[in-house]
């Protein structure tokens, strides 16, 4: 046979081949099916429709931690927390005795959130694909790889705490959630709606009740800024803001990669524009901050090219805007 025909055969065997596999059918993922009657000592949000709180509290530990998560994962993790009913720990008589709240142990909320349902809410898929959208939220979309993609972030989201005793640093670093699935919830064998099941880890929760050592954070505010780097700047400078009406922080570069989890190997070019500068400038678009970065500290003054060490921040925010 002529090298022609070899080649004209290999060609009608990888069109048949290619026919073949379109008629391959992938089978769907079916979704778990739960009966609601399984859940029903678990926390459920009832609406339909998105929900905002004017704002909701971050624990002060939280601000300073160290994880890296997208956007779309933070909006869910940060909608969640929002929405997650805290009246069963108010209620308890341990709490109730302890009148300063900061003196309530991390045992006492392991032991009121030692049952996997008192720390579970389920939420609708719909209410969260909106959520993560963002400022997008507001359009129809029935794509849910976005919030898969979150889901999936989230079941192995880890975040390290750093705390400063008597001079020494000591970390911890912890499970946000002990499991987050997306499942079809049945009700009276009839009804199968898709909802989210959020499984909150019993060392997050305190976290997430935030007793005491907390700063308030406008929910839309954060939920609206386009980068996990602005909503970390946001953060930092509204615990700053605490203070008054204006406030300076200064933040070393190694901080900042530790914090966000960047690699020393990582954005070794223009850090200060892509990692300092511009989620900066997108916090003062989006918000009414006036952000103002002092001259950056370099490991050499008479070097142009020196290497960055520290950003230093003057922020203010007009009266009115005061909390």
């Amino acid at each position: 046979m002529t090298p022609f025909g070899n080649f004209k055969k290999d060609i009608l065997a990888a069109m048949a081949n290619q026919k073949d596999n379109q008629q391959t059918v992938i089978p769907k993922v079916e979704l778990p099916v739960v009966d609601s009657f399984q859940l029903r000592m678990t926390q459920m949000y009832e609406s339909k429709k998105v929900i905002f709180p004017k704002q909701f509290k971050l624990k002060n530990e939280w601000f300073f931690a160290n994880y890296n998560l997208s956007v779309s994962a933070l909006r869910l993790l940060y909608f969640s927390m929002a929405h997650f009913d805290d009246d069963m720990f108010y209620a308890d008589e341990k709490v109730n005795r302890v009148k300063q709240k900061s003196n309530i142990s991390k045992e006492v909320h392991w032991e009121i959130y030692g049952e996997r349902d008192s720390r579970t809410i389920l939420i609708p898929a719909t209410v969260l694909m909106k959520v993560i959208r963002g400022s997008k939220r507001d359009g129809i979309s029935k794509n849910y790889k976005p919030l898969n993609n979150a889901i999936h972030e989230l079941n192995s989201a880890e975040l390290t705490l750093n705390s400063k005793k008597h001079g020494n640093v000591k970390s911890e670093t912890i499970k946000i959630f002990d499991h987050v699935e997306m499942f079809r919830l049945e009700k009276y064998e009839i009804s199968k709606k898709i909802y989210v099941k959020l499984i909150f880890s019993t060392k997050f929760m305190p976290l997430l009740i935030a007793c005491a050592g907390y700063t308030t954070v406008p929910f839309d505010t954060i939920t609206n800024l386009g980068s996990t780097y602005a909503i970390r700047y946001y953060l930092w400078c509204l615990y700053e803001l605490k203070k008054g009406a204006s406030g300076r922080f200064s933040v070393s570069v190694s901080e900042i990669r530790k914090r966000f989890k960047i690699g020393d190997g990582e954005l070794r070019h223009h850090f200060d524009s892509r990692c300092i500068q511009k989620p900066i400038d997108e916090v003062m678009a989006s918000t009414d901050l006036k952000i103002y970065i002092e001259e950056l500290q370099r490991a050499s003054k008479t070097k142009r090219r020196a290497k960055i060490e520290v950003a230093t921040f003057n922020v203010t925010r007009p009266p009115e805007s005061v909390f």
